[in-house]
């Protein structure tokens, strides 16, 4: 069963593309890591977006973007492996962009469509 570890981050607004460009250049080191299947990066709240969704544009300071990072393993198995690599260079890589703590939650998918 595919297991998810979703990350929020509240990114300063001047360096998102910055925040991207960081998943960019560890790519590889993230296509890799064994279980992994895909990951993506969705921006929850953008400071010029008046269309944000209230309980999200309430999240946080509004001159921040809001990043969800998505992440997908094979199993919880391989999410647990990727730990290591999360704390050593995901982390402090996105300290440099981020203005807090992220907020990480995950588990196993219990329903999907495709």
């Amino acid at each position: 069963m595919t297991y998810f570890r979703l990350t929020r981050a509240n990114v300063d607004h001047s360096k998102a593309e910055a925040f991207i460009a960081f998943f960019e250049l560890i790519k590889p080191q993230l296509q890799d890591i064994p279980g992994f299947i895909s990951g993506d990066i969705i921006r929850t709240n953008h400071p010029e977006d008046d269309s944000t969704i209230g309980f999200l544009r309430s999240q946080g300071n509004p001159d921040e973007d809001q990043m969800l990072t998505i992440a997908q393993y094979d199993s919880k198995d391989s999410a647990d492996s990727a730990q290591e690599q999360v704390r050593n260079v995901i982390l402090p890589g996105i300290a440099a962009f981020t203005t807090g703590d992220p907020v990480i939650r995950e588990g196993e998918s219990i329903w999907s469509l495709y």
